[in-house]
């Protein structure tokens, strides 16, 4: 029900293989994750079923690959757990695991591709360079700034108001239970890092996306999975707090209000979504008609000059494109509809 998530699914060849995405990356870590457990011949399997996973999630969606490190952000959190080393060896199988994972899906695609008799598209999210990297790091705060005003989605005031006091007071339980490692005994230096990295990781794990691809913008799309981290940000924060002997069900209480208020604009989201395609459609009715009156005209492809965009409708990047918008010079409308280029 998050609004960056609805963008991700405007497609609806996307309601399947976007989900499906983040699931096999959360799979692919899970299996790195197994390797802890077991001697080098079962860790050296699960490593390359992680690997796979990891390959099949690039083919659908690469930005989506890193979503499922929030798990060894949530280990490192989780010091009851997980210990010291074992987190190490979880960070050396991911860091393989993933490599193995992109060179397999690279791999894979081009035979795939030559079964089918086409040219591979494996660079769809190519890298930045260190120039373009260093550009990005000078320019975070800035792109974080423009990011809670709405430049990739119209998200009304109140819901950007709790959506930084999720982050904020986030941050300040996690300091907190850092704060508390080092206060009492045994004071445990690593302990209180751990925590303070994971957290880190897991809220600008969205982030990594960005500075990982060449381009200067972060589409929306790639950060669809936000809402899961900050659910699963709350939830390991809480489960490490009650390990240390508190109880404090009020920490999932501004989890709650925030998923509950998502899923109440949600409705109003998708129904907007829903009248722009029936506006589309009449659109495009309106412009066959007009097309089929011509004088000669045989059904023949036709060339269409202009543009339109439904302001009323609009909630930001892909949540308000009409299909007749300016940079999309082949309307598949046309095709859907009566087959028609």
């Amino acid at each position: 029900h998050h609004i960056y998530m609805i963008n991700a699914l405007t497609f609806s060849s996307h309601v399947f293989a976007v989900p499906l995405a983040l699931l096999l990356s959360v799979a692919g870590f899970k299996c790195f994750e197994r390797g802890i457990l077991h001697a080098f011949g079962a860790r050296v399997i699960w490593l390359l079923i992680g690997a796979q996973c990891i390959a099949l999630c690039a083919a659908l969606y690469q930005p989506f690959v890193p979503f499922g490190a929030v798990i060894l952000f949530v280990s490192m959190i989780r010091t009851d757990r997980y210990k010291t080393t074992d987190v190490g060896t979880f960070i050396l199988l991911s860091a393989i695991g993933s490599c193995l994972g992109l060179l397999a899906y690279v791999a894979q695609a081009h035979l795939a591709a030559q079964l089918h008799d086409h040219v591979p598209t494996t660079n769809r999210v190519a890298l930045a360079s260190a120039h373009e990297l260093q550009d990005k790091l000078e320019n975070s705060l800035r792109l974080l700034g423009q990011i809670w005003r709405g430049s990739l989605q119209r998200i009304p005031f109140a819901v950007k108001t709790l959506n930084s006091a999720y982050i904020g007071i986030g941050v300040l339980l996690s300091v907190g239970l850092s704060i508390h490692v080092l206060a009492r005994p045994p004071r445990n230096w690593m302990n209180a890092l751990r925590i303070l990295v994971g957290m880190i990781g897991i809220l600008l794990l969205p982030l990594l996306i960005w500075f990982a691809y060449d381009g200067p913008w972060l589409p929306s799309r790639a950060v669809a999975y936000v809402g899961l981290l900050a659910a699963v940000f709350y939830l390991a924060v809480d489960a490490e707090i009650r390990a240390r002997g508190f109880t404090a069900p009020i920490i999932l209480g501004l989890p709650l209000i925030v998923a509950l208020t998502y899923a109440f604009m949600a409705p109003f989201v998708w129904s907007d979504q829903s009248e722009m395609g029936d506006r589309d459609e009449a659109l495009a009715e309106k412009i066959m008609a007009r097309v089929a009156e011509l004088e000669g005209y045989d059904g023949a492809p036709f060339r269409i000059v202009g543009h339109t965009d439904y302001p009323d409708l609009a909630w930001g990047d892909m949540i308000g494109w009409t299909v007749f918008h300016a940079g999309n010079s082949r309307p598949g409308i046309f095709k859907d509809m009566y087959d028609l280029d």
